[in-house]
């Protein structure tokens, strides 16, 4: 997962946890039955990595920084993963959707 800032954050009591990370653990978590929270961009493209990694050069040096380098590698070998917990995501939300649409 990309991820271009500094925080984490601790789950609420009940939150379930949906993603998480290497760095900042908690990355998507739900809690009850329609709320969603999510920490890293899952829209991200790959042009997007490209112009964001060029912004970003000031932060570069930061502690926990990646390279752009980093951040197309990463992408490489993870994508799939954010790709099917999107699906998964937009699923479940939209099913959460229409249930309460109903009500």
């Amino acid at each position: 997962m990309h991820h271009f800032h500094r925080e984490g954050f601790d789950l609420p009591t009940g939150a379930v946890l949906l993603a998480e990370g290497d760095v900042f653990r908690n990355q998507a978590f739900s809690y009850g039955p329609s709320a969603f929270a999510i920490q890293f961009h899952i829209e991200l493209t790959t042009a997007m990595v490209g112009r964001w990694t060029r912004r970003m050069s000031e932060r570069a040096h930061q502690p926990g920084a990646q390279e752009a380098a980093e951040h197309f590698a990463g992408r490489a070998l993870h994508d799939w993963k954010t790709a099917m917990f999107l699906e998964a995501f937009l699923d479940r939300w939209l099913k959460t959707d229409r249930r309460s649409a109903s009500a």
